[in-house]
């Protein structure tokens, strides 16, 4: 066990016994079930002979240093969050997001159903008992538990505000690995007039050379790019037009 865990959570003694189940099943070992009351014993994986002797010893510790008593105390503690918070019909979100508003600690949702179901390890333990104890203090009185569902409401009244904000670019898009991707060109709209005259030129020279389309630019004052992928785009739809008249023209025959 580690010194400092000791040091600094001197009211968890009877929780970091070597012996006490608590710590034992906090220690990553091969996974073991062991009948405290019978002598059989079961082991999930692995090879069962060499383990015999390692798990009639664990069981006596156990015993013998009262782990047992833990083991009740913890799950009193975590049945009596579990009652206090269905109590107050807050939900394990609810809780969470309360122990940030209030106490400035942060906790995530997955820890809160790990500790009612008494699946955190020593070290995740140590980290959440303190402020559970605090939030089932403040819960006794009236005013702790008003105090308590004020912050759950402020919290969604905001988190409803940020959503209904305005949608802002995410960062991503200007990092410097998107900043190499060129953005898309915006749809562009040619005047009634300019796609008549391209239609007319079109009927005559369906193919214009690069030096055609730098002086059709400058006449309708479009983009040469523009221009090419119009022409482009109008001999492709003449194509696709063609084709369909064939069909039409086949089923009819």
């Amino acid at each position: 066990m580690d010194a400092r865990l000791v040091s600094k959570a001197q009211e968890y003694g009877p929780l970091l016994l070597p012996g006490s189940i608590f710590y034992v099943g906090s220690n990553p070992r091969p996974r073991r079930k062991v009948n405290l009351y019978h002598e059989s014993y079961e082991i999930s994986y692995g090879q069962r002979g060499n383990y015999g002797e390692d798990l009639h010893t664990t069981e006596n510790t156990v015993i013998s240093n009262g782990g047992l008593n833990d083991l009740v105390e913890l799950e009193k503690l975590s049945s009596t969050f579990t009652d206090r918070r269905i109590g107050m019909n807050l939900s394990q979100t609810d809780v969470a997001n309360s122990l940030g508003k209030l106490y400035g600690v942060h906790r995530s949702v997955s820890m809160i159903s790990r500790f009612e179901r008494m699946d955190l390890s020593l070290s995740n333990y140590l980290k959440v008992y303190p402020i559970i104890l605090r939030w089932l203090k403040d819960s006794e009185t009236a005013d702790g538990r008003d105090k308590i569902i004020r912050a759950v409401v402020d919290f969604q009244n905001n988190n409803n505000n940020d959503t209904k904000s305005p949608v802002k670019e995410s960062p991503q898009a200007e990092s410097p690995v998107f900043s190499k991707f060129p953005r898309r060109r915006p749809r562009t709209i040619l005047p009634d007039s300019t796609r008549r005259e391209l239609e007319r030129i079109y009927r005559q020279n369906k193919k214009p050379s690069a030096h055609e389309l730098i002086e059709l630019a400058k006449e309708l004052n479009v983009e040469k790019k523009i221009l090419k992928v119009w022409f482009y785009n109008r001999h492709t739809r003449s194509i696709i037009d063609r084709k369909r008249r064939l069909k039409r023209a086949k089923r009819k025959c």
